[in-house]
C-alpha cells in the first residue's frame, strides 16, 4: 500500500496524481487508491512515537497537490479544468482527504461508517 503513495508523489502513471496532472481527470478508482493507503499507512504506524519524514513529506506533499488542483479548477483565471469532477460530493472527497491526512499525523483511523462518502472498496 504505501508503494500507492510513493507512486503519487513520483506522479507515476496510474496514480491518481498522475490523472490530475497529465490528464486533469478525477480517477475515482485512483483516488479510493490513494485515500486507502493513506489510512493503511496510518494504521501501521499509529503506535509510532515519532513519524517517518520522508513518509510524511510524501503525504504532506500529496495532499496539498490534490487540494491545490481542485482549487485551481475553480480560478477563473486558470485554464486548467478537471473532467470527472465529482462537483455534487466534492465536499465529501475533500472531508475524506482531510480526515485521511489529518489522521496520518495524529495517528488517528476514523471508521468508513461515519462518513457519508461510502468508500466502495470497502462494500
Amino acid at each position: 500500500m504505501k508503494q500507492i503513495l510513493i507512486n503519487n508523489f513520483k506522479c507515476l502513471e496510474g496514480s491518481f496524481i498522475y490523472g490530475l496532472h497529465e490528464n486533469a481527470h478525477f480517477d475515482v478508482s485512483a483516488f479510493w487508491d490513494y485515500y486507502n493507503s493513506l489510512v493503511f499507512i496510518t494504521k501501521e504506524t499509529k503506535e509510532n512515537r515519532d513519524l517517518d519524514r520522508k513518509t510524511t513529506d510524501m503525504v504532506c506533499y500529496t495532499y496539498s497537490y490534490i487540494m491545490r488542483s481542485l482549487v485551481w479548477n475553480f480560478c477563473p483565471d486558470d485554464l486548467y479544468s478537471i473532467s470527472n469532477l465529482p462537483a455534487d460530493d466534492l465536499n465529501l472527497y475533500v472531508e475524506r482527504l482531510e480526515i485521511a491526512f489529518m489522521g496520518y499525523i495524529k495517528g488517528q483511523v476514523i471508521n468508513d461508517s461515519s462518513f457519508e462518502l461510502v468508500n466502495p472498496t470497502k462494500q
